[in-house]
């Protein structure tokens, strides 16, 4: 792939930011939480498994260790 190397980690960035807010909304819908009454561990727990998606999920498009 020709992409600039500023480009590669906006892409993985904006790929697990997205997969990080898919997980929460999952976990408001599983627990049922209002969004004002929703508890901290939810955004966490989104943000922590989105950010290890993304570098996984980074690592085999490019193929790097």
């Amino acid at each position: 792939c020709n992409f600039s190397p500023g480009l590669i980690p906006t892409i993985f960035f904006l790929q697990f930011g997205a997969i990080a807010f898919a997980i929460s909304i999952i976990l408001y819908d599983i627990y049922k939480f209002d969004e004002d009454n929703s508890p901290i561990w939810v955004n966490s727990i989104g943000i922590v498994f989105g950010c290890i998606f993304g570098l996984i999920a980074g690592r085999l498009i490019t193929g790097k260790e």
